[in-house]
């Protein structure tokens, strides 16, 4: 704030008469949040992106090359409830996310004198994210009819609170060159993401 004084000095051109002084109070324009915005680095919202917020502001003192952004408050809300161990973060790291949240970030900022009133962004809600299936290996790679044989792979999924099974089929390749299932050995097993699975 500031004070800006008008002092004023009445005459008829012989004698000035009693001074007198004005005072008009200037008050600070409070800065007004105009968009907060809340994205993920995967243009599907997966569990594999992080959150990042950004927001635009506005303050009449600002166009006067004056009060320029200050300070910011940040907080997080996931499903309706503050996170206060992420308050003041720009971004939230993907393996800090779960498919089916829905996050919010809410932002308030300062011109170094008063606090703006806070705003949300819209919610932003976190999909699943496709497994990777990787590494399928049949061992022994060099077998005779007296073997048994191991299938083995790995599953990786960032969504932590999956439970992983896979579907196991086995077939072979026929003399005239068809595939031909072995329907006697299909199985389904539970597999850790990330961990070696054997069928």
């Amino acid at each position: 704030n500031s004070v800006v004084k008008c002092y004023y000095t009445p005459s008829d051109g012989f004698d000035n008469g009693t001074s007198e002084e004005a005072v008009i109070d200037i008050s600070n324009y409070v800065p007004e949040m105009e968009l907060v915005s809340l994205e993920s680095s995967d243009s599907l919202n997966r569990t594999n992106g992080s959150l990042t917020t950004s927001w635009q502001s506005y303050d009449l003192d600002r166009e006067d090359g004056l009060d320029p952004e200050d300070d910011s408050n940040i907080h997080w809300y996931v499903d309706g409830v503050h996170n206060p161990s992420l308050n003041d973060l720009t971004t939230v790291m993907s393996s800090l996310t779960t498919k089916n949240e829905t996050w919010i970030a809410s932002v308030q900022i300062s011109d170094g004198e008063d606090w703006g009133e806070w705003m949300n962004s819209t919610e932003l809600q976190i999909q699943n994210t496709d497994l990777n299936l990787s590494s399928v290996t049949i061992t022994p790679q060099e077998a005779y009819t007296n073997n048994s044989l191991n299938c083995s792979f790995t599953i990786t999924d960032p969504d932590v609170i999956d439970s992983l099974t896979a579907q196991i089929t086995w077939s072979y390749e026929t003399p005239t060159g068809e595939e031909a299932l072995i329907n006697d050995y299909d199985a389904t097993v539970t597999c850790t993401s990330a961990e070696l699975c054997h069928a």
